[in-house]
């Protein structure tokens, strides 16, 4: 079964999602609430009562070691700083490969910017898109989750 607004996400990509960001939550001690479907970011997060970040989480398949950077939208990091700018909290991309997970307080867009796109899922928002070239160096790594 599929999201009704996004018809290429499954009842296991919102699985996964949902433990994801649980543990997240237990791991860096704060309450979630999922933002809405057409929403860019993900999530935003809450400390006793108090909206303290907003994440972004991607799940790649690939490992990580196949590529010296991850590919990301530019709507994904610049609605980032958005945010940022606009609330005075962080902002986080939160990626997991195979090997780790990997997270980005975005604080800038100063990366390699190139037309990328991807046809699998037959959705003509993915075709041409833009994206920045974050470089894996860039991402702390944190381990200790796999998905049930």
């Amino acid at each position: 079964m599929s999201s009704p607004f996004i018809p290429y996400q499954t009842k296991d990509d919102l699985n996964r999602e949902s433990q994801f960001i649980n543990f997240l939550s237990k791991k860096w001690k704060f309450d979630y609430k999922k933002l809405g479907d057409f929403s860019v970011f993900d999530f935003e997060c809450s400390r006793d009562g108090k909206l303290v970040a907003f994440i972004e989480i991607k799940n790649k398949f690939e490992s990580l070691h196949n590529y010296p950077t991850y590919i990301c939208t530019v709507q994904d990091v610049d609605y980032g700083l958005k945010l940022t700018e606009e609330t005075g909290l962080p902002a986080f991309l939160v990626v997991k490969w195979p090997e780790c997970i990997g997270y980005l307080r975005l604080t800038h867009n100063n990366y390699f910017k190139r037309k990328s796109g991807q046809r699998n899922r037959n959705d003509p928002r993915d075709y041409d898109t833009m994206v920045y070239l974050i470089p894996l160096e860039e991402f702390k790594m944190i381990e200790g989750f796999e998905y049930d």
